[in-house]
């Protein structure tokens, strides 16, 4: 049995390094995580810490990702498939929440709450808010445009000020005590 190697491509933004790691067998590509920048550790120093022995290198799904995550992080619309990413790992719940969160339109926003009604489990907010913290593909699945029910940003993990950050891309707009517009939440 063969050991699965891990593999790595940074990606520099004005919000700092993102990775994309994926794994290799045979001739299949599987994105299996994007790693967002983190104030408090290096990019580099993430990927050692939760990898180990992780190979910097590239391959043509990871190229056309970056392509597409550098145009979006540029403030450019741009949908995300899904094909070359490793979904097998997700639990049940986590994938509707996952899929949910997909059909939010880029610039819109929804609570917590109510993406839970929305994926037909009305009094399971915390639970949602929970699945999209281990979201493995931030940014492609857009778990950023999920906010608190008093409008508030609430946690991401690039930190609040990058979730903030990414929704201000998409053109939301927050008043002065940080609570997304009205007119952008669903």
């Amino acid at each position: 049995m063969t050991k699965t190697k891990n593999y790595y491509l940074t990606i520099a933004s004005r919000f700092g390094d993102l990775a994309v790691v994926w794994q290799e067998n045979g001739r299949s590509v599987k994105i299996v995580e994007i790693l967002l920048p983190h104030a408090d550790e290096p990019i580099t120093r993430r990927l050692r810490r939760l990898y180990g022995n992780i190979l910097r290198s590239s391959a043509e799904p990871v190229l056309k990702l970056k392509k597409k995550l550098l145009t979006y992080l540029a403030g450019k619309q741009t949908f995300f498939g899904l094909s070359d990413f490793d979904l097998d790992k997700l639990y049940t719940f986590q994938r509707r929440v996952l899929d949910g969160c997909r059909k939010i339109p880029y610039g819109r926003v929804i609570s917590y709450g109510d993406l839970a009604e929305k994926i037909g489990t009305p009094r399971a907010a915390r639970a949602v808010g929970t699945a999209l913290a281990k979201n493995p593909f931030p940014i492609v699945i857009p778990c950023h445009r999920v906010i608190k029910g008093n409008g508030l940003p609430g946690k991401f993990g690039g930190g609040e000020e990058l979730k903030k950050d990414l929704l201000k891309l998409e053109g939301v707009r927050f008043y002065e005590n940080s609570r997304v517009m009205r007119e952008f939440i669903l």
